[in-house]
């Protein structure tokens, strides 16, 4: 085992590319996957969160242990050669893309994982060229506009989803003093405390728990692998 060795690691994809490939995608034999490049024992990919799609701050690139990308199902890996840099020219290179690819950039097929992975291969300066097959989607939604129009809508119909979805709550408008002073004449008014007591008002159990969301379980933490390093990327 060469430590200098490029790899590239290929996983089955998450429900909403699942659901294009199921759908849209297997009739015209291409498919959308996730794919991560390890070097050095680490593997790196570029990744969207639910949450963050209004928070450019907030880098896209990921990091786990080879095969073992969290929330994915591993398929197959290749080989690309090694990289002629050092592990410190390997962690520069990582801290710049780190700034470069922000969470909210990631597009469905104009920038995803696998452009990622291309660059980052390409950066690596690894002897072999990077598996075309791997880009089909890319390539096909280049040559057929129909194709790139309709993953492009669906995108973005999945992005204003998960934008509604972790949107905070409105809060209430502040009542008008004038009306709680009028309120609490007319509870005074007829004898009664303006109070609510458990009894009559309760609050949530304590200790329950939130319901769960309708919408498809992608929490941001849950991309991490569970055994990442503390490295601050």
């Amino acid at each position: 085992w060469n430590p200098k060795d490029v790899w590239i690691h290929i996983y089955h994809c998450d429900p909403y590319t699942g659901f294009l490939n199921r759908m849209l995608l297997k009739n015209s034999e291409i498919g959308i996957y996730h794919a991560g490049i390890e070097v050095y024992g680490e593997e790196w990919s570029f990744q969207y969160f639910e949450d963050t799609w209004n928070d450019p701050s907030i880098s896209g690139i990921m990091r786990c242990l080879p095969k073992q990308m969290a929330g994915y199902e591993y398929q197959e890996s290749l080989n690309l050669g090694p990289t002629p840099l050092s592990p410190e020219e390997v962690d520069d290179l990582l801290t710049e893309l780190s700034e470069e690819y922000a969470a909210s950039t990631y597009h469905l097929t104009h920038r995803n994982c696998l452009t990622f992975a291309q660059h980052l291969a390409t950066s690596l300066k690894v002897p072999k060229e990077f598996p075309p097959w791997i880009l089909g989607i890319l390539a096909a939604s280049t040559k057929v506009g129909a194709l790139d129009a309709t993953v492009d809508y669906f995108w973005g119909w999945a992005k204003w989803y998960m934008i509604r979805k972790h949107e905070p709550a409105e809060e209430p408008l502040p009542e008008d003093p004038t009306e709680q002073a009028n309120s609490a004449n007319s509870w005074t008014f007829f004898g009664m405390n303006p109070s609510c007591s458990p009894s009559v008002c309760p609050g949530p159990a304590k200790g329950s728990e939130p319901e769960a969301s309708s919408g498809p379980p992608m929490p941001a933490q849950t991309l991490l692998s569970e055994e990442l390093s503390d490295r601050p990327f």
